[in-house]
């Protein structure tokens, strides 16, 4: 017979404790159990007690939606997923060359710099309506091609492609 209190489930948090900062922000606290099974204590800040918990809450949501693997992080930006993608991905000489140009000229300038946890579909939905057909036709098989990568190795928990 075990003792003590019963293990939290994977992926969850515990008690929310929050406190005021002698600066007047706000922190709260929790331990979490990770999807490994570990725990880890998360805090976040905010200027009132409600926004302390919502940036705490959205921590935690991120990291039980992700595992980080030593090359991409989920706060990894959608240029290094890119510059792994094409250069591993196994495709035709032809195909590489095709959406290099179109990672290039289209995608690096408008997404590049975001990383991979706030992609989200509005706005590659949005990147996409602004291409003509050819080129977003190629520029949606790069982009799912890439972040299928992604949620293959469980660093974005789905493909907003």
């Amino acid at each position: 017979m075990t003792r003590g209190r019963p293990a939290t489930a994977l992926g969850t948090h515990g008690e929310i404790n929050t406190t005021q900062l002698p600066t007047g922000m706000w922190q709260a606290e929790t331990r979490m159990r990770l999807q490994s099974g570990k725990r880890k204590r998360v805090r976040a800040r905010g200027k009132s007690r409600t926004g302390a918990i919502d940036a705490l809450k959205i921590k935690c949501r991120d990291l039980t939606d992700t595992t980080d693997t030593g090359l991409l992080t989920s706060t990894s930006t959608f240029n290094a997923l890119l510059d792994y993608w094409i250069d591993h991905h196994d495709m035709a000489d032809r195909t590489r060359k095709i959406y290099r140009s179109c990672i290039t000229l289209h995608i690096r300038p408008a997404l590049g710099d975001v990383c991979l946890n706030e992609l989200n579909t509005p706005m590659l939905q949005m990147f996409l309506d602004s291409l003509s057909h050819g080129t977003e036709k190629t520029a949606r098989a790069a982009l799912g091609g890439a972040v299928s990568l992604a949620v293959k190795w469980g660093i974005m928990p789905t493909n907003p492609v």
